[in-house]
């Protein structure tokens, strides 16, 4: 059933047959009817109960950033993701790709049917309604193939927001523009303009599907947030929450070894205490617990913390405990050229936090 509201009185349209151009919806006691045209060619091949739809949005998208997307633990692929103008336009380059039109109509057919579809002030004596009277001009389609998500243990789509998050695509409609580097994620060679065709995507570890916040980050706070600093703090919360279970297993590691008869207490203490170092344990799961390195990243901290010249010892990990210190406690010191640099860490910096919550590892 859609709603149109007239005046702020919904008025009720079901929803009738198919026709050759899309299809019918009316309201027989109000002699109302109208059409919601298909303008692609028509491919019927498999249900539209065969798919799930998820809507995801993306303020930059062009119509043509239509891709495949493979599943990494399955290495197969599971559906695709598209702007919604990918199906109200066919002047792109995927209009008459035949595997594309396969997906379109059961695309189309489930957005009409779909429980998001929400109710808009259109005038009631308006003929020509299209899918944009429901949906956000910033829709992103996310269309899977149920007969592949059962391959997969477990599937729920929350579990790979992260890595959506990554190429610009949200769950909630958000104000935040994409960095400019950001546009490299959707081409096959950062050297060229030639578009990918496809994306993998990753769940996040296993041992992290259960802590809310993840989520919460990625669908609500970093959607709502402009300011960098703020989005920096954000972030590091992750940082936070990991090496909390870097701590507790390493601390149930040690436990499990412990003889008190034979152990020199005093020893064991300081090996406590170090354990709760964190600067220690960013070491630990950026080295131990993940393999991670970012020579862009690593960069722009030395940047910010103006070090013309990094010691061989000095790691990643310890630059970002460096700089998450410097604006915790010296943020009245940032100067007007660190501020600057922010962005770009931060967008560096949501990187590496995506790679850590899908390759998080307790050996």
């Amino acid at each position: 059933m859609i709603f149109i509201k007239k005046d702020g009185v919904e008025v009720n349209l079901e929803l009738g047959v198919e026709t050759l151009k899309g299809i019918l919806i009316e309201n027989k006691k109000n002699n109302i009817q109208r059409e919601i045209p298909y303008i692609l060619p028509k491919k019927i091949e498999y249900s539209p109960n065969r798919y799930t739809v998820f809507i995801f949005f993306h303020n930059e998208c062009p119509e043509n950033y239509i891709f495949q997307v493979y599943e990494k633990n399955i290495n197969q692929r599971i559906g695709w993701i598209f702007p919604i103008q990918a199906i109200l336009s066919n002047s792109h380059s995927y209009a008459d790709d035949e595997h594309f039109l396969k997906i379109a109509y059961p695309a189309f057919i489930n957005l009409i049917y779909s429980k998001n579809i929400q109710p808009h002030n259109i005038p009631l004596l308006k003929e020509n309604l299209t899918l944009e009277d429901f949906y956000s001009i910033n829709s992103v389609i996310l269309i899977l193939d149920n007969k592949e998500l059962k391959k997969i243990n477990n599937f729920k789509i929350r579990d790979y927001i992260p890595n959506l998050y990554q190429y610009g695509y949200s769950s909630k409609k958000n104000k935040i523009k994409s960095n400019k580097n950001i546009w490299n994620e959707f081409l096959e060679d950062i050297n060229s303009n030639k578009i990918r065709k496809r994306i993998t995507i990753s769940s996040i570890s296993k041992k992290l599907k259960d802590d809310d916040f993840i989520f919460y980050l990625f669908e609500e706070a970093l959607s709502k947030e402009e300011h960098p600093v703020i989005r920096f703090y954000l972030l590091y919360q992750i940082i936070e929450l990991l090496i909390r279970k870097v701590f507790n297993d390493q601390f149930k590691k040690k436990i499990s070894f412990i003889k008190l008869e034979e152990e020199d207490l005093f020893d064991l203490n300081k090996k406590l205490q170090e354990m709760t170092n964190e600067k220690r344990r960013i070491n630990l799961l950026f080295n131990k617990y993940t393999q991670i390195s970012s020579p862009e990243l690593e960069g722009l901290f030395l940047d910010f913390l103006n070090i013309k010249e990094k010691d061989e010892k000095t790691s990643l990990a310890d630059l970002l405990y460096s700089v998450r210190t410097f604006l915790v406690h010296n943020y009245r010191q940032v100067t007007i050229q660190q501020k600057n640099l922010i962005g770009d860490i931060n967008f560096y910096f949501e990187r590496i936090v995506i790679y850590l919550l899908i390759n998080y590892n307790e050996k």
